[in-house]
């Protein structure tokens, strides 16, 4: 949801209530790199296509994990 904002996105995220905005911004770049994991598995379902969006959002995570993170390498 934080990565698509709308309002029903912010609304949702509301709806947890009080969080830390520090811990959720270092926690991020671990959600990211694991969403990004998964991405080729549900991306194979749906062709060459499927695979061309799968690494374009793998190569996007990695960028964002590198900038937020001193402990994500590669």
């Amino acid at each position: 949801m934080r990565f698509r904002p709308s309002p029903e996105a912010d609304a949702a995220i509301a709806a947890y209530g009080e969080h830390d905005p520090d811990a959720v911004e270092r926690a991020l770049a671990y959600v990211t790199l694991f969403l990004a994991a998964v991405t080729p598995l549900v991306a194979e379902r749906a062709g060459v296509g499927g695979r061309v969006e799968a690494q374009r959002r793998i190569d996007r995570a990695l960028a964002y994990a590198r900038t937020r993170s001193t402990t994500v390498h590669g």
